[in-house]
């Protein structure tokens, strides 16, 4: 902030909208939220073959922002792969959500799970079989999922799409 001041200066004559954006980007520091970074880079470089972390906690302590900032370091460490592997998808972030009165629907987190793993349309030519006529690319490479497919099949899919992507 210029000179302790609660607001950029700036921003004093901005219209209302940009006075919103801005604090929509604003991110308050949080004085743990550089150690968490710091702890979860090594666990991250050394988690063996599962390559899962879970990052679980209240509401508003910053599990997004950790994961954002994990996220964008992944993405820019992983930048030379991109060069030999075009598959290759250095993270996939799934939110693990409960419907009404507080159940899961694994169904609904194996068709998430695919959207989070399917393949940019320009690497459609790269594209996964899936192993079922239930989830499929369209030539657009629109990732299509048919409402009718059974559970087990969205699984089959999920484990066909990461062993396509060799990570």
């Amino acid at each position: 902030m210029e000179n302790n001041q609660q607001f950029p200066s700036k921003y004093h004559t901005a219209s209302a909208s940009e006075k919103l954006a801005y604090y929509d980007s604003y991110t308050m520091a949080h004085p743990y939220m550089d150690m968490a970074f710091e702890t979860l880079k090594p666990i991250i470089n050394d988690c063996g073959d599962s390559r899962i972390i879970f990052i679980v906690g209240p509401t508003g302590v910053g599990k997004t922002k950790l994961r954002l900032l994990i996220e964008k370091w992944i993405i820019e460490s992983s930048l030379p792969i991109f060069t030999t592997n075009f598959g290759y998808i250095p993270v996939a972030s799934i939110e693990a959500r409960l419907f009404s009165g507080g159940l899961f629907n694994f169904k609904d987190h194996l068709k998430r799970c695919l959207y989070a793993l399917a393949e940019a349309p320009e690497l459609i030519e790269h594209k996964i079989n899936y192993g079922t006529s239930g989830v499929y690319h369209k030539p657009d490479g629109q990732l299509i999922i048919k409402p009718s497919i059974l559970e087990t099949e969205l699984g089959w899919a999920v484990l066909a799409s990461f062993k396509t992507k060799k990570t």
